[in-house]
């Protein structure tokens, strides 16, 4: 490191004792900065003496003195050229540090390899010494325990003799016990002589003669106090009130002197306290600075390699975008051929619909959809030939997998609602399933609510009709009407409900939950949602042609057996519901969705599908069973 260009700062020499003479000829700057430079002997020697001149000076600097000023000034100027000089420092560093990483690390490099196999062969050694270290331990495992067996007989064998021993001393130590006793009843049993009985009397008359007289002495000796007590008091109290003033006046100057000093004192610490914060601070600062530098020059050496890294990945970046920039042109012009050829796809399928809409309209009989959920294993569905089992022939077969209900009525039954709507005729959709579909009549009131709301006037009205218990109103709200008995009226191609009418103004917000919602049902029966389409002619207010819309629900066994007997020919129709039945098949343009589940019976639905595929229409327009 002799050949370093990094400007350094001498330690040797006459410049460091010039500057340490500076410094500690310049007090203004010891006492301003609080360092004291001074040598360790000399620094014990004059702490009383410096904190005066500190104090001192310190007052100067706070009270404006022109020469302290200019001192810590002169410091200032002296700090930011040593920062500089740093500065430059550190760039010399860096230098020379890159220098470092180009010639000495290769070295350091191979001379660390050299190290790593020199390790490997010791840790080898070390295990060596390690399995045989093992070895010892297991043998002054066997040695420990065998020593420890010994000892613990060595204790058994002693402790049975000091047993004995301890039994001897005890009866050594009763027997001893026995003859003291004997000896202290005979003493006790000893009588005194006479002539000593006597001389302890006439000394017991004589303390009582003693004690009479000290009882005398005491009583005079605490008169002759209490006497002078009272004198010694009223003495006092006239010097006390002699000086009692004075003592007042150098109590409160000494409370005052106190509150100064503790203020003075609080003044002190909260001064030192700030310099020392300060100086904590500045050190924190330090070293938060070295970290920063270290981790600088760590990132930079670890920037390198991934700088290169970038370089070659931009480089494969630019390539690849070029690539990707070609395909996105080839898939560009592939989505607009793609595009066009769908469009062309869906107007194929519109026309593929409606052709199949007017082929089912030119056979004459009912529209037969069925909805398959499930795997049906013990039967065979051709979806492209439209039958199950070749046995049951459908108009569209649709898999519950590839459509929902919403898709299901835009795809399929648009063609069939579009016709009805533009002849003007009324018109029907029956569900037919084993269990309540209440997903089927959610996606019809969005669909209406979506296709129609903006050409017609929209009016619904939803019964639940029965045969076994009265029928319900399921729009009405007024509790007192649920027993009354709803009223139907079969007109020439239409049936009239006399029920609670909603219109539907803004959309499917409007509806209440028992429309759109699956409710209980406590008995056989069916639902049956009347929709009063009314057309609205052109911007003003003027209606069309009303035309009726009903939408039918058969979700047990007992109503489709009577929707069996009504399109069955040998059977008679007597019941109410029967007679709705035969009305819409008979009168109305009728489409019937089947639900096909395997969990359930689905070949009564399957026959009943088969028997509705027999009906014929007559000259006059309507069918016969």
């Amino acid at each position: 490191m002799n050949h370093s260009r990094i400007p350094s700062i001498s330690t040797n020499g006459a410049n460091l004792s010039i500057k340490r003479r500076r410094l500690s000829s310049s007090p203004m700057l010891q006492d301003v900065t609080n360092h004291v430079y001074a040598r360790p002997s000399m620094r014990h020697a004059s702490e009383g003496h410096s904190q005066q001149q500190n104090r001192r000076l310190l007052n100067k600097y706070i009270y404006g003195d022109a020469t302290v000023i200019e001192e810590v000034k002169k410091r200032e100027r002296k700090i930011i050229k040593d920062i500089n000089h740093f500065r430059n420092a550190i760039l010399e560093i860096e230098k020379e540090s890159a220098q470092i990483r180009e010639r000495q690390l290769p070295d350091i490099q191979y001379a660390i390899s050299k190290r790593t196999t020199m390790c490997t062969e010791l840790q080898k050694e070390l295990s060596q010494q390690v399995s045989q270290l093992d070895l010892k331990e297991g043998e002054i495992e066997m040695i420990r325990r065998n020593e420890e067996m010994n000892v613990s007989n060595l204790h058994l064998k002693w402790s049975v003799e000091l047993q004995e021993l301890e039994t001897q001393l005890r009866k050594e130590q009763d027997d001893k016990r026995l003859e003291w006793e004997k000896q202290l009843l005979q003493l006790e049993n000893i009588k005194p002589d006479e002539k000593i009985e006597q001389e302890i009397r006439q000394l017991k008359t004589e303390m009582a003669q003693v004690e009479e007289e000290w009882q005398e002495l005491r009583k005079r000796n605490q008169e002759k106090c209490n006497e002078y007590s009272k004198q010694l008091n009223q003495e006092l109290e006239e010097y006390k009130s002699l000086k009692v003033g004075p003592m007042e006046e150098i109590i409160e100057k000494q409370t005052e002197l106190k509150n100064e000093k503790q203020n003075l004192d609080s003044q002190y610490r909260s001064l030192v306290q700030q310099i020392e914060t300060y100086d904590k601070e500045c050190r924190e600062l330090e070293n938060e600075i070295d970290q920063i530098e270290q981790r600088i020059s760590k990132t930079e050496e670890h920037n390198k390699p991934l700088k290169e890294e970038l370089d070659t990945f931009l480089i494969e970046y630019e390539l690849e975008n070029r690539k990707t920039q070609d395909v996105q042109e080839l898939a560009h012009k592939e989505e607009t051929f793609y595009n066009a050829k769908f469009d062309k796809m869906e107007q194929e399928q519109l026309r593929r619909r409606k052709l199949e809409n007017s082929i089912d309209e030119m056979k004459g009989q009912l529209r037969r959809f069925a909805y398959v959920t499930g795997e049906f294993l013990d039967c065979e569905v051709d979806y492209a030939k439209r039958c199950i089992d070749s046995i049951y022939s459908f108009n569209r077969i649709v898999p519950s997998m590839l459509m929902n209900e919403k898709e299901m009525l835009f795809q399929e039954y648009e063609m069939y609602h579009d016709m009805c709507l533009g002849r003007g005729i009324n018109f029907n959709l029956i569900s037919v399933s084993n269990e309540p579909w209440t997903g089927l009549r959610y996606a019809l009131l969005k669909f209406l609510c979506d296709k129609c709301l903006s050409h017609y006037h929209i009016y619904l009205q939803y019964v639940f009709l029965s045969e076994e218990m009265p029928s319900q109103d399921m729009l009405s709200q007024d509790d007192s009407k649920d027993d009354k008995e709803i009223e139907l009226k079969i007109e020439k191609d239409s049936i009239e409900i006399d029920s609670c009418i909603i219109r539907i103004k803004s959309g499917f917000e409007d509806l209440p939950s028992s429309v759109s919602q699956e409710t209980p049902r406590l008995s056989s029966g069916i639902g049956i949602v009347k929709f009063q389409l009314t057309p609205i002619v052109g911007d003003s207010k003027l209606e069309g042609k009303p035309i009726d819309f009903y939408f039918v629900e058969v979700c047990d066994s007992r109503m489709i057996s009577i929707l069996d007997n009504v399109v069955s020919p040998s059977q008679t129709m007597k019941s109410p519901i029967s007679l709705i039945f035969k009305k819409l098949l008979l009168d109305t343009k009728s489409c019937l969705w089947f639900n096909l589940n395997d969990k359930y019976d689905y070949r009564s639905l399957l026959d009943l599908s088969n028997r509705i595929s027999k009906m014929k229409i007559q000259k006059n327009g309507r069918r016969s069973i």
